[in-house]
């Protein structure tokens, strides 16, 4: 539906929602029961909503009033879910690079890296990977012995570690080594040092398997003591710390001894052990309040308070009782890890968390079914690091726990579980207002949450018992109504519980499928609503009968699948589905209107699937949607339009998939998604998400699973257990970590693995040779929460014109070919949230020049340089001249080519493609030669050189050939007859093809009496020969002849030109033809005219002087020797 088709919602019914807010919460229950009982007609103004609803709809001012004056809030005790909550951690082990599994000790050096002892060596941690130290054998800067006992920061910021069976050493953080210390009689007591601690003037007190060994780094000093009457019990030391006093703790074997770290004196204390055990002390610690702990082998942990010098051993709950007794445990490492929590790590049986002010305690353990947990059960090593997380060694690598997050929470579900929270997926939450907290899950039933309980009640699941137990299947919805009734949505039908959960009844709901899934309820007056998968239904409460009906205006939903109800504060009903958007009922007009995406509006609903809606205590609408985000609708200045503002990734929602929508008690919009929590700031409409880092273990929920406690704490159901949220507690990440190198390379070779060398006081230089031609420098920020959101940026003064971000998984500022020159790298990290550590970390780096960047090379050059140009111009001018040689050259030789090329064209165009004879045109061509040296001949009085004569050669009846054989036999005629006159006439001589079958021969010096024998040869010829054609076939054609002189009148050169001659041949040709053909005809001038005629024509006057014998002609047939 489009967003103008679409009703405007009355949001400002001012009347009925002033009044509905003005009471509390409480009031609102009270009045909803007491129109139920009294069978009020119509919509109550105070109508009851779902505990989530109730509550975001309280005004500001109320929450003010409830936080003020807890006696409001009922009075009741506050949440305690810090006793039952699960601590959550992750791990690092061999997996990741530590060298063996046991990690034995831990301690956090002066540049903020982690170092982790184990037996089998010693580990470095950057927040990416290890970097291992062993012992290397002949190698005495190696790390002494594979197996560390101990490590601790003196407080010059030097790391010392102590060995099973190499002593003691300093780590040179410079020179990446180790510096031993001597043992003997003149050093270290005894090769095993199991513990280390340091007092104010700089001394080690170190604990070992021969005495307590009092070590000064400054001068090599060390003073031993061993085993007597008013001191040690024993030499076999096994602890040793140090408090606010300046008094050192130490535990032997064999009891504890306190020394006055400026005296040296000691005293024994006595621990209230039975005589039976012996008072073997491995542990000691100190807390912030001045208690120092004491953990012994086999009889569990001991305190002893500043104003009680009396030892007392610690108590512990007995299992499911409220009785106390003593720990009989080896409490193996005591460490404080805040100012209310210490940690005993025992062997065996996890952490024994302790309140140092009450004394109260819990116990955290390895949980083979749940992969946050400890990661084993004995613990060897505690420490907390600068940033507040705690990381603990025990036998199978190192667990790591973030403290800070206390505001977020969470709750692992099971069927074993100590806080009794059954299940492993939970589809329900509601937070009732004397506190109890009801949990639904997908096959265990209810679990109930009583005020300061550590353990729920369950309202148990039992399908052979369908009428009063709950199903064994999942819990959608829990709503209460009034103060003594809850109402249960299951897979299977409706169910109604007593306010305590102590029994329930099925309700059948007729006509309604009783086993049908109830998904959503809603109380509207004395009408209850419960959608799920077939609609909307409505039960009359007022009535004791077991019915349901469906609501005329709601048939139109009777296929639509209703995941929630929630009414809002001008009263209409709203409803969510999974496919068809959102639909809105008006109980004072009676319509009903649909809301869903429309592709032509970027304000409409973003997507259909409907998860979870809220109405905040703005009166803002605000709807999950799986796969579409959050969308908000607030009251608007256009009445008839729905009109949401979206929140999706691009806003930082984590992911798109939205399940649950709460207000927490600022406002606050808070919901879950498929990959974590996300808060909504309405004034700023800043969304921030959370993650792992933040606390969150659970990334997955279930859609419309969660509600909001009585003290405001924010439940969500999810995957494998619920996240509680603590929205007061919750603080922005403020941490910013140190920035560490972890590895330099010049050339490929790592030369550094810290900044050491070259930060402070006689700082180094970072050389980068010439031949090395690369520098890689690799950086982390220490902030260990969640490495992987660092950020990282760097830039190289003098090369770089700005910075060059990347992330965590390429933390290199890598350069090569770097101009030789003075350089500054500054490298910048930042936390988990982005915000960049302050200050940079700054490098000096010199790239030193090759030999041949030196001075004198470039002089060198220079001088180079220009003999160089100098020879380069000769060879220039040299190549020039030899260029311009070869182009002429070229020229000519094209020339020569092109002229060729003219020739054999002009060849071609001067002959016959077909016979290969020449042609007319080469006549015209060349003809000019032959006359003048005729001409010449006769100016010379040498007319006996020969004449030229014409001789006009024509196949007779050659056009049969072409109708009988065809054209292509005709050609083969022609090249024969070709052949025939070129063996007929000398080379002296030129054969035309005149033009179809008729040819012409120019013969050279021949006179009249020759030609006559030629014409003969040449016809004989033709006669005698047979014409071979295609496919066998042959043929015989004759040839008639026509011939003529040139000169024809030898006294009268001029008379007649030489194609009047040609014309004569021609018509001799004719003549021979008329005759009869296969004859030759010639003609030849016996007397000169006197004068010719130009006007009158040659064959007029021809045939004149034929008349007059002054023209003969000859033939081989002399018959036809007559002109037609």
């Amino acid at each position: 539906m489009k967003s103008s088709e679409v009703e405007p919602v009355a949001f400002a019914a001012k009347q009925r929602a002033s009044s509905a807010r003005s009471l509390s919460p409480h009031a609102r229950a009270n009045a909803v029961l007491l129109s139920f009982v009294l069978g009020m007609q119509g919509l109550s103004a105070v109508s009851a909503q779902s505990n989530d609803a109730t509550s975001a709809s309280t005004p500001a001012s109320a929450i003010d009033i409830m936080q003020k004056s807890p006696a409001l809030a009922l009075n009741a005790p506050v949440e305690n879910w810090e006793k039952i909550t699960d601590t959550v951690f992750r791990h690092l082990s061999v997996q990741n690079g530590l060298p063996q599994f046991s990690a034995t000790a831990l301690a956090q050096d002066e540049d903020g890296f982690i170092w982790v002892g184990t037996q089998g060596g010693l580990a470095r941690w950057d927040g990416y990977r290890f970097r291992n130290y062993l012992p290397v054998p002949n190698d005495p800067h190696s790390l002494p012995d594979n197996y560390v006992m101990s490590l601790h920061k003196d407080s010059q910021g030097r790391l010392w570690v102590g060995t099973n069976g190499g002593g003691l050493a300093m780590y040179d953080h410079r020179q990446d080594r180790f510096v031993r210390v001597p043992t003997g009689e003149n050093g270290i007591s005894h090769v095993t040092v199991n513990s280390i601690t340091s007092d104010q003037r700089g001394g080690l007190w170190l604990a070992t398997r021969d005495g307590l060994n009092y070590y000064r780094p400054d001068t090599g000093e060390v003073k031993h003591y061993r085993k007597s009457e008013t001191g040690l019990q024993t030499n076999l030391v096994r602890t040793v710390t140090r408090d606010n006093q300046d008094t050192i703790w130490v535990g032997t074997s064999e009891g504890v001894v306190k020394i006055d770290a400026k005296t040296h004196e000691m005293k024994r204390v006595l621990l209230p052990i039975p005589d039976n055990k012996t008072q073997r002390v491995i542990s000691i610690c100190v807390g912030t309040d001045g208690k120092v702990w004491i953990g012994t082998f086999d009889s569990g942990a001991f305190y002893i308070t500043p104003d009680d010098p009396e030892p007392k051993r610690l108590l512990v709950q007995k299992p499911k009782s409220k009785e106390k007794e003593p720990l009989n445990e080896n409490v193996f490492f005591i460490q404080k890890v805040a100012d209310d929590e210490i940690w005993l790590g025992t062997y065996g049986n996890g952490i024994l968390v302790v309140n140092p002010q009450t004394l109260e305690t819990r116990r955290m353990i390895h949980e083979t079914n749940r992969q946050s947990s400890l990661a084993d059960n004995s613990v060897w090593s505690i420490m907390r690091d600068r940033s507040g997380l705690v990381w603990v060694g025990s036998q199978r690598g190192i667990s790591i726990h973030d403290p800070s997050s206390r505001a977020i929470m969470s709750l692992f579900g099971g069927d074993a579980r100590s806080h009794g929270l059954l299940g492993i997926d939970f589809f329900a939450a509601y937070g009732a207002p004397d506190g109890t907290v009801w949990i639904g899950s997908h096959h265990a039933g209810v679990s109930i949450l009583d005020p300061k309980s550590s353990v729920f009640r369950v309202l148990k699941a039992d399908d052979t018992r369908p009428h009063d137990a709950l199903p064994q299947s999942a819990v959608f919805t829990i709503y209460p109504v009034g103060e003594k009734t809850v109402y249960i949505g299951t897979d299977k039908g409706l169910y109604v519980s007593d306010a305590r959960g102590t029994s329930v009844k099925r309700l059948s709901l007729a006509p309604r499928n009783p086993t049908l899934r109830v998904a959503a309820i809603l109380q509207v007056g004395t009408s209850l609503y419960i959608g799920g998968p077939e609609g909307l239904w409505e039960v009359d409460m007022r009535s004791n009968e077991d019915r349901a009906v469906q609501p005329p205006w709601a048939k139109a939903l009777g296929t639509k699948f209703i995941t929630e109800l929630k009414q809002a504060p001008d009263g209409a009903i709203w409803m969510a589905t999974l496919q068809d958007g959102l639909y809105r009922y008006d109980l004072n007009t009676q319509t009903l209107l649909n809301i869903k995406p429309d592709a032509k509006s970027k304000a409409s609903l973003t997507h259909r699937n409907v998860s979870s809606m809220l109405f905040d205590s703005r009166g803002w609408l605000w709807v999950g949607m799986q796969g579409g985000g959050l969308d908000l609708l607030r009251p608007g200045a256009k009445p008839n339009q729905y009109e949401f503002t979206h929140f999706g990734k691009a806003e930082k929602l984590p992911n798109e998939l939205v399940n649950k929508i709460l207000e927490d008690e600022r406002g606050n919009i808070w919901m879950s998604t498929d990959e974590g929590l996300a808060m909504v700031d309405p004034r700023t409409m800043q969304v921030t998400p959370l993650g792992e880092p933040d606390g969150v273990s659970i990334t997955g929920y279930w859609s419309t699973s969660g509600a909001k406690t009585r003290d405001g704490n924010l439940i969500f159901g999810g995957v494998g257990g619920l996240t509680i949220v603590r929205p007061n507690l919750v603080q922005p990440y403020r941490y910013l970590p140190p920035l560490v190198v972890t590895n330099i390379q010049i050339g490929g070779k790592t030369v550094a693995v810290n900044h050491s060398r070259f930060l402070g006081t006689n700082a180094e230089t970072l050389m980068v040779q010439a031949d090395a031609n690369s520098m890689v420098v690799e950086f982390a920020a220490l902030d260990f929460t969640a490495a992987d959101h660092n950020r990282y940026a760097y830039r190289l003064d003098g090369y770089d014109k700005d910075w060059i971000e990347t992330d965590a998984t390429r933390r290199l500022a890598a350069y090569t070919n770097l101009p030789p020159g003075d350089y500054r790298l500054h490298l910048r990290g930042s936390n988990r949230n982005g915000v960049w550590s302050e200050p940079d970390l700054v490098l000096n780096v010199k790239v030193l020049p090759a030999w041949y960047q030196t001075w004198w090379a470039y002089f060198s050059y220079f001088a180079l340089f220009s003999g160089l140009v100098f020879v380069l111009i000769r060879w220039r001018l040299w190549a020039l001249r030899e260029k311009n040689r070869k182009l002429e050259n070229l020229v000519l030789q094209r020339t020569r080519e092109l002229e060729v090329s003219r020739r054999a064209l002009e060849q071609q165009s001067l002959s016959d493609p077909l016979t290969g004879l020449r042609n007319r045109r080469y006549l015209h061509h060349c003809i000019n030669e032959d006359l003048a040296r005729v001409q010449r001949n006769y100016a010379n009085n040498k007319p006996e050189r020969g004449d030229l004569i014409f001789m006009m050669v024509d196949i007779d009846h050659f056009k049969s050939v072409n109708d009988q054989y065809g054209h292509a036999a005709g050609d083969q005629v022609l090249v024969q007859a070709t052949a025939i006159l070129q063996a007929c006439v000398r080379e002296s001589d030129t054969l035309i093809r005149w033009g179809g079958e008729e040819f012409l021969i120019v013969v050279r010096d021949t006179n009249y009496l020759e030609a006559q024998d030629l014409a003969e040869r040449i016809r004989a010829q033709f006669e005698a020969h047979v014409f071979q054609l295609a496919d066998g076939e042959t043929t015989q054609r004759t040839c008639s002849i026509g011939f003529a002189p040139y000169p024809f009148f030898v006294d009268k050169l001029d008379f007649f030109a030489w194609e009047q001659v040609i014309n004569l041949a021609d018509h001799c040709l004719y003549v021979a033809k008329g005759g009869g053909r296969n004859a030759w005809v010639g003609m030849q001038a016996v007397a000169s005219p006197d004068h010719l005629d130009p006007a009158a024509g040659a064959k007029p006057q021809v045939t004149k002087m034929l008349a007059n014998a002054q023209i003969v002609m000859h033939s081989s047939r002399p018959d036809f020797c007559a002109l037609p």
